[in-house]
């Protein structure tokens, strides 16, 4: 499936609607999410819309969402685009403090095995993810080995 990922310093992204059969057929687009934004939801190919996400009131984290074009020249058919949009959060205080209480203990360097080793999610503790790529690396659980050891 074709997709479109924002982030904050690339805001939007260009879609080209066409078809192979050199035909005009009007085209309508729907997003999924209140956060996706369309610079038009329907025309006729060939067309260009700009696709762009509101981060209003969005905490930080990814979200996913979908674009799906229509057209009443093809009935039955769609085609549906993946839109994933980041926003980035505050860096976290410390690195493996899961609970915000400025002290990263055993329990919580053990949550950051487990995330790293896949058997917990990320969202179990996502001050160990300070590079924000979904995943924590042996260098994340460094960091929050060195934190615990130095008393945060």
């Amino acid at each position: 499936m074709p997709s479109v990922v924002l982030w904050p310093s690339t805001p939007n992204a260009a879609c080209l609607l066409g078809n192979a059969a050199q035909l005009m057929p009007a085209w309508n687009a729907s997003a999924s999410a209140a956060w996706v934004e369309l610079s038009a939801d329907s025309g006729v190919t060939p067309d260009l819309i700009t696709v762009s996400f509101d981060e209003t009131g969005l905490a930080p984290g990814r979200y996913r969402g979908t674009i799906t074009f229509t057209s009443d020249a093809v009935p039955d058919t769609s085609k549906t685009v993946e839109v994933e949009a980041s926003i980035p959060g505050a860096t976290p205080t410390c690195n493996g403090d899961c609970n915000d209480d400025g002290n990263v203990t055993v329990d919580e360097l053990i949550k950051g095995v487990n995330i790293a080793l896949g058997t917990e999610g990320i969202d179990q503790c996502a001050s160990f993810d300070t590079n924000e790529s979904g995943t924590v690396t042996v260098e994340e659980l460094i960091r929050a080995v060195n934190n615990a050891l130095a008393g945060f």
